[in-house]
């Protein structure tokens, strides 16, 4: 009986070893004092909804996917997640294959100038991970410059050099800050 249970006590730590150790690393359970987040579950379900919404011919995969990135882009860049796929969905209705007539590429329509001035190699812009942490990045700055998000997305849209105190008269960027703000409505319901 004792050599019985010291075979199952080893087995068992070879088990725990070999196969459970790595798992435990990666899905490491929630302390119990601390809650689960229910805003940010509650933040990804509205932004896969609404990205789902927008362009209907993604796969499960590839909204999941966008989510993802958006929710990443958001916390690394602190940049609202709501004002992101706005932004996104006024550009681009979340196609990371789009090129507009200005040369503007993917999923946040980056200028090929923008994404050099923000040390990204424009080829890569294509790629939906590079494109949305350009889009980002340059948003915040932008959202630091003016201290207004409706001038940051006027700025986003027309440049930052036609942007003084107010949105410019520009018909396209009126047309699009205001686009941006039905967006954000849409997704604060």
């Amino acid at each position: 009986a004792l050599l019985a249970a010291a075979v199952v006590l080893v087995l068992t730590a070879v088990w725990t070893v070999t196969v459970a150790a790595p798992y435990q690393a990666q899905w490491s359970p929630v302390a119990r004092d601390s809650a689960p987040d229910y805003a940010g579950i509650e933040a990804a379900a509205k932004a896969r909804e609404f990205i789902a919404d927008t362009n209907p011919y993604l796969s499960t995969s590839e909204v999941d996917k966008l989510v993802a990135l958006f929710l990443q882009a958001s916390r690394e860049h602190g940049v609202e997640l709501e004002l992101l796929l706005s932004v996104s969905a006024a550009e681009s209705h979340f196609r990371a294959d789009v090129v507009s007539s200005r040369g503007c590429i993917g999923i946040m329509q980056i200028k090929p100038s923008t994404a050099r001035a923000l040390g990204v190699n424009p080829d890569y812009l294509y790629q939906a991970p590079i494109n949305i942490d350009t889009g980002a990045r340059y948003l915040k700055q932008l959202l630091d410059r003016y201290g207004d998000e409706t001038l940051a997305v006027a700025a986003y849209n027309a440049g930052p050099s036609r942007v003084r105190g107010r949105v410019p008269a520009i018909r396209e960027t009126k047309a699009y800050v205001a686009r941006v703000a039905r967006h954000r409505e849409v997704l604060r319901k």
